[in-house]
């Protein structure tokens, strides 16, 4: 596996790690929805990172959270294109202007409204989430009238899960919707350029159901709409340009 392949170039001290895949490296968006989308030459350990968290699966996520501790250089190619040299991923270069590197996305996504009163629940119920494997997506505090509690966005596949271990727990349930899809542009300097989160949302041809931005990931959740069609809008805007 990726994880085993980074641990081992980390044990026995390589001077990097070549990790072979079906693709010929780390794309700007996945190909099979935009044509257009280019093969990347090098990438940062945190951009790499970003991707893998928020949908793309071209290396495991805790295999690039691996490399980036101990500072191991990898090397994405393709298995069957020996002669396309791939992705190279190492340190961060310094920008001197907002870029967005790649996009990458989750779909068949369910938000939902947790009621905890006890500030301690939250932790708990977080920590239930992450021992399924399952990250959210999204998450903030909820305050509705006397009511606090947290909102979030996780996989509609542990949904059934988390509402049975919610009733046992006591803390009561709202789904908000289901079915929603996430966007994520990630790159760098977006707090210094806020023309470019314009030109993301101006793209997606809809109002976001929930957005979330920090200066090198902008999270957009929207509900309708064609997939390929909005991110190939999306590329358009802020990768070809």
């Amino acid at each position: 596996s990726d994880l085993t392949a980074i641990a081992l170039t980390h044990a026995l001290k390589a001077d990097r790690c070549q990790i072979y895949k079906d693709v010929d490296g780390v794309c700007s968006a996945d190909p099979r929805l935009v044509p257009k989308a280019k093969l990347l030459k090098t990438m940062s350990w945190e951009t790499l990172s970003l991707l893998t968290w928020y949908g793309s699966g071209v290396v495991h996520n805790r295999g690039v959270h691996l490399a980036m501790k101990f500072k191991i250089p990898l090397e994405i190619r393709s298995s069957f294109n020996l002669e396309t040299h791939g992705t190279l991923i190492g340190s961060a270069k310094p920008v001197e202007k907002a870029i967005v590197h790649a996009l990458t996305h989750r779909k068949d996504l369910a938000w939902l409204r947790v009621d905890a009163d006890e500030a301690k629940k939250i932790p708990e119920l977080l920590s239930y989430l992450y021992s399924q494997g399952e990250y959210p997506m999204f998450v903030q505090q909820s305050v509705e009238g006397d009511k606090k509690g947290i909102e979030l966005v996780i996989g509609s596949s542990v949904l059934p899960k988390f509402e049975r271990h919610l009733r046992e727990s006591g803390a009561p349930l709202t789904v908000l919707r289901t079915g929603i899809k996430c966007i994520t542009a990630v790159g760098d300097g977006f707090w210094q350029e806020p023309e470019v989160i314009q030109r993301a949302l101006d793209s997606l041809g809809q109002p976001t159901l929930l957005f979330d931005c920090k200066n090198n990931m902008l999270n957009m959740f929207i509900h309708d709409g064609n997939l390929e069609e909005i991110i190939g809008r999306l590329h358009q805007a802020l990768v070809e340009v």
